[in-house]
């Protein structure tokens, strides 16, 4: 039976570990890239200030997926663990978990990223100018964010049975839908700053119904089953335990871009 999975338990290990991370290596270039396609439509259709504002707020936006990508490392870790183990009941429940937890995160992120979205573009030192849009592509970003937080989790599910080739093609798909959406919300529809969030947006809900759609068709023992939506305890602990100290380590490096940037525009 064809399978995308990469069987890391048995044979030679050197040609699978090429063949798994080459894909992973791809899928973080074109997440980071995403953000630098909204500001070359932002400078050159709208402008200046738009530029400012999408542009801005490009150190924002890579601190958020690199908590996305720490997060889910620790969902790729409990479950790889099961399998190891090859205890089938312990993987579904450890996918429901997963799948719980990536809904309770994006919501906190969502609430946290509008309610704080002053302070944000103040510690960029958004011009004034630009303010106004700044807060307009941060605020439909976080609205959208779930979108992001379901491609990552979903992601690390695949990854962690050794399949990293799906979820590069569902973002690949995302990555031309958001180049389309943006060139139509500047070109025809004239939706400035926000046409170019709202792309964005919509390319991600489609990068992350793709996801959902493998997980609901993957074979059983990793299939999610949305009438079996459960938190395993200590699926959650060890998801958090190994995901947030990762989330922070990338925190860093991005933070330490919104630094600079900020003394940048001081």
């Amino acid at each position: 039976k064809k399978t995308n999975s990469i069987d890391m338990l048995h044979g030679p290990l050197a040609k699978k570990i090429v063949l798994f991370s080459i894909p992973l290596a791809i899928t973080s270039i074109l997440q980071q890239l995403l953000n630098s396609t909204d500001a070359v439509f932002a400078g050159q259709w709208l402008g200046g200030d738009a530029l400012a504002a999408v542009g801005g707020v490009a150190p924002i936006i890579s601190l958020f997926v690199a908590v996305f990508v720490g997060l889910s490392v620790g969902v790729n870790v409990v479950i790889a663990v099961h399998i190891g183990h090859d205890d089938i009941d312990k993987i579904k429940g450890a996918v429901q978990t997963s799948a719980a937890a990536a809904v309770v995160c994006s919501l906190v992120l969502a609430v946290a990223g509008v309610l704080s979205t002053d302070f944000i573009l103040a510690a960029v030192n958004m011009p004034a100018e630009a303010w106004a849009e700044g807060a307009q592509y941060l605020h439909v970003y976080f609205i959208g964010i779930v979108f992001l937080v379901i491609y990552n989790f979903g992601s690390a599910v695949l990854r962690a049975k050794g399949d990293t080739r799906r979820p590069l093609y569902a973002l690949a798909i995302a990555a031309v839908l958001n180049i389309a959406f943006d060139y139509a919300a500047v070109e025809f529809l004239c939706l400035g700053v926000f046409g170019i969030a709202a792309g964005t947006v919509i390319a991600d809900a489609v990068c992350a119904a793709v996801i959902v759609y493998f997980l609901l068709t993957e074979e059983e023992s990793y299939r999610l089953v949305l009438k079996d939506f459960r938190v395993v305890g200590i699926d959650l602990k060890t998801l958090m335990h190994i995901g947030l100290p990762a989330a922070l380590q990338g925190a860093v490096f991005a933070l330490s871009n919104i630094i600079i940037q900020g003394e940048i525009n001081g």
